[in-house]
């Protein structure tokens, strides 16, 4: 097939994606976990779009165009994406009706044939789909993303067969004694009478009994009518038959984990301070910043001051709290003295309040007294800087640049809520050398540049 022929099959995909990112698919939240993720997907989707339509734009106006090659990054980005959202909820097979990731199978089913694969051979390029078992003796290629989930050693489970597996080792007792086990006893070769005759699978895990016992509301229903439910045959046909629809509806998550390894994965690109700022700055919406943040601390201390406090935690011990509060205090302090451009006050305040956010988390793991040059007892209170105080000031700071007030009156914005004291301790008192004392000033200072340039503009114009 020649260039220009491929071309055509690009331009035509692009056209395609460039019509799916305008779909909108509204994910419903009911718990905080669940809106989490909505957000979290939401900024994977904006990113993830950008991402496909810039390949597909750059390919088509490249003006030295080879086929092998341009198939060769095209799957080579198919593979690093694969990578980053394996076992989290933006998986092919836990939101295939995504308009994302209908975007990406379409792309994938236009081109991988063009090198002699199929289509889910790029979506997920390290899953055997050939070992894959299946009732109806077809390949796993022939069945809808929603019919199987990817299970132990990455070979494709199909749902039905999972569901046949579990109503042949119900659960009981003796099998929630087992929760720790990899596998489960072997199967009882049983089927219902009249039952069509298909392979039962050797083995299912329980975490993956689990999945597919949540993995929609039908199936829900099914899976608790096993073993013997007075209602188990008509909840298993309705199972079968919607599984195979394209709206069938998928509600099961990875949950934590899988909103961890999807936080992850957002931050792929994210390894400074200022490139967390702006991340928030470009991809998250202001009302969202600091439960962003707070996801998981692991990840941002890791991408933000290369801290692996897992390692830490093990490495200090009972110190872990004193250690990772002095450490992160001296970062923030010499951060604090670097030059930064700022072209409006919204990225002066995303900066913030990652530098906040680390501070609050770190000064809150740290002792109840801390001193600027370490950390010591309560016998040292008369002289020491107390954590409680600490952390109440963070908190109205982190308030004040979340909130819609201008970023160069932060005095006006504390003595709006009663808060003279902080006035007196951290912006009109003397310098006392603390980390809070050192952000907040450079925060006023950067404030008021940013104040100045804007008001210059004004006369000018």
């Amino acid at each position: 097939m020649n260039p220009r022929t491929i071309k055509e099959i690009m331009a035509e995909a692009l056209s395609e994606v460039k019509r799916l990112q305008q779909e909108k698919v509204e994910i419903e939240v009911k718990t905080e976990d669940e809106a989490q993720i909505k957000y979290l997907l939401e900024i994977d989707s904006d990113l993830s779009f950008d991402s496909l339509i810039n390949l597909l734009t750059i390919a088509l106006n490249h003006n030295s165009w080879n086929e092998s090659n341009t198939l060769t990054i095209f799957r080579n980005n198919y593979a690093r994406r694969w990578s980053l959202i394996r076992k989290s909820d933006c998986e092919y097979n836990v939101t295939p009706n995504s308009s994302v990731n209908k975007a990406w199978l379409f792309v994938a089913q236009q081109l991988a044939p063009l090198e002699g694969k199929h289509a889910y051979d790029w979506l997920m390029p390290d899953v055997k789909f050939n070992d894959a078992k299946t009732s109806d003796g077809k390949s796993c290629y022939e069945h809808a993303l929603q019919e199987f989930f990817i299970g132990p050693d990455n070979v494709p489970v199909m749902l039905d067969m999972c569901f046949e597996y579990i109503e042949a080792n119900p659960p009981n007792n003796a099998l929630i004694k087992k929760r720790r086990s990899t596998k489960l006893i072997p199967p009882k070769q049983t089927k219902n009478e009249n039952e069509e005759d298909h392979p039962v699978l050797s083995s299912v895990k329980l975490e993956d009994q689990s999945f597919a016992g949540r993995h929609s509301d039908l199936a829900r229903k099914y899976y608790a009518e096993i073993p013997d439910g007075e209602s188990l045959h008509e909840a298993k046909e309705k199972f079968k038959t919607s599984i195979q629809s394209d709206d069938y509806p998928i509600t099961a998550t990875y949950q934590k984990p899988g909103i961890k390894i999807l936080f992850s994965s957002l931050l792929k690109d994210v390894n400074t301070l200022v490139g967390m700022a702006e991340f928030l700055y470009k991809h998250v919406p202001k009302n969202y910043w600091q439960n962003f943040l707070n996801i998981s601390d692991d990840v941002v201390f890791k991408k933000v001051l290369n801290f692996d406090l897992p390692a830490l935690r093990l490495q200090h011990k009972d110190y872990f709290g004193a250690h990772l509060c002095n450490a992160a205090s001296q970062l923030l302090k010499t951060w604090a003295e670097k030059p930064y451009s700022f072209d409006n006050p919204e990225e002066l305040r995303a900066l913030m309040v990652c530098w906040l956010h680390i501070y609050s988390v770190s000064r809150g793991k740290g002792p109840v007294y801390k001193t600027n040059t370490g950390w010591f007892g309560s016998f040292f209170s008369t002289w020491a800087q107390p954590k409680d105080n600490r952390l109440h000031a963070s908190v109205m700071l982190m308030n004040f640049l979340l909130s819609d007030h201008p970023l160069n009156d932060l005095k006006g914005y504390l003595l709006k809520n009663d808060c003279k004291e902080l006035i007196a301790s951290l912006i009109d008192g003397a310098n006392d050398g603390s980390t809070l004392y050192k952000l907040t000033h450079f925060l006023t200072a950067e404030a008021a540049k940013l104040a100045q340039v804007s008001e210059s503009k004004l006369t000018f114009v």
